[in-house]
């Protein structure tokens, strides 16, 4: 399976704690990746069923606690807002078996 074009900018906010009045405390890192506008139920790999806004392919390892924040002007709706990740959807590896990106669900 190819790689998707991944050109759109995004900040991965992975959760680190929270502070003492429940907010969460992020480590913010630039990426680059793929949204994919589409509605659906999907299963994730975790197999919990769930209804999803949008794919996003990214090559970072993202778990589902962790934010994504589009920073990409093609898509108003989802400019700097912040989205949590519902769930894993598939890992693409490449021939050697190492994970090459990953696809996941808001």
């Amino acid at each position: 399976m190819p790689i998707p074009l991944m050109h759109q900018p995004a900040i991965l906010k992975v959760i680190t704690g929270h502070d003492g009045y429940g907010a969460p405390i992020t480590t913010n890192t630039n990426i680059v990746c793929r949204f994919k506008i589409r509605a659906q139920t999907v299963r994730t790999l975790e197999g919990d069923t769930i209804v999803s806004h949008a794919f996003v392919s990214l090559k970072e390892a993202v778990k589902p606690t962790d934010i994504l924040n589009y920073q990409g002007s093609d898509l108003p709706y989802f400019q700097n807002k912040d989205f949590p990740i519902l769930g894993l959807m598939k890992t693409i590896p490449d021939l050697s078996g190492q994970i090459k990106w990953y696809q996941v669900v808001i």
